[in-house]
């Protein structure tokens, strides 16, 4: 009751969801995927499974030159913070193009490449670090869909972005995605446990 009286904000009532989301998602791979999806998203020790969605993650978020253009900073950062996410980390830097190509090498060999990379280097960035139950799953809600025109209103690139490049703010995808950017971006007396910032 009390999780309900509180709204879906409560940590109680985000857990509850997070479990039917991974369930669903067991249910839809039937049982002969079921374990192996069981391994990939969360983590297990001798008295209980603990689903990623509701363990304790931090991720790597970049506000991109078209956020601080627009001053959107302030919003997008209220948005992470009033869904329950900390900062852990947080820095305004010139990207490198030794750095961009790491960071995009996936797609460092398509056409738009140079175009992305003059973009992210049009202004600086605010690098953050995001620190939370389920961070990676809740920052890439917020933020909605790569594509800001395929995006809902109420989402960040759905209120703010434009396309696929001009849309406001990138969050990584995965949980190994997110050690190695967080690596990539800050070095480890950069980031801070949240009960140390108290």
């Amino acid at each position: 009751m009390e999780a309900i009286e509180e709204g879906v904000n409560s940590p109680i009532s985000l857990s509850v969801l997070y479990f039917f989301a991974s369930l669903r998602e067991i249910l839809q791979r039937g049982c002969a995927g079921a374990q192996a999806y069981l391994l990939s998203c969360g983590s297990w020790d001798s008295r209980y499974w603990i689903p990623e969605s509701i363990m304790v993650e931090t991720t790597l978020v970049l506000l991109k030159p078209d956020c601080l253009a627009a001053k959107h900073c302030g919003d997008v950062i209220k948005r992470f913070e009033q869904a329950g996410l900390e900062i852990v980390g947080c820095k305004m830097m010139l990207l490198s193009e030794a750095l961009l190509a790491e960071h995009y090498s996936h797609v460092a060999d398509k056409p738009f490449y140079p175009g992305l990379r003059e973009f992210m280097q049009s202004s600086p960035v605010i690098v953050l670090a995001l620190s939370g139950e389920g961070a990676i799953l809740r920052v890439r809600e917020l933020m909605g869909p790569t594509d800001s025109r395929k995006a809902a209103k109420g989402t960040i690139r759905g209120d703010y972005g434009k396309d696929s490049m001009f849309n406001v703010v990138h969050g990584s995808d995965s949980r190994e995605n997110a050690v190695a950017e967080l690596k990539r971006f800050f070095s480890d007396l950069e980031l801070f446990e949240p009960a140390l910032k108290r």
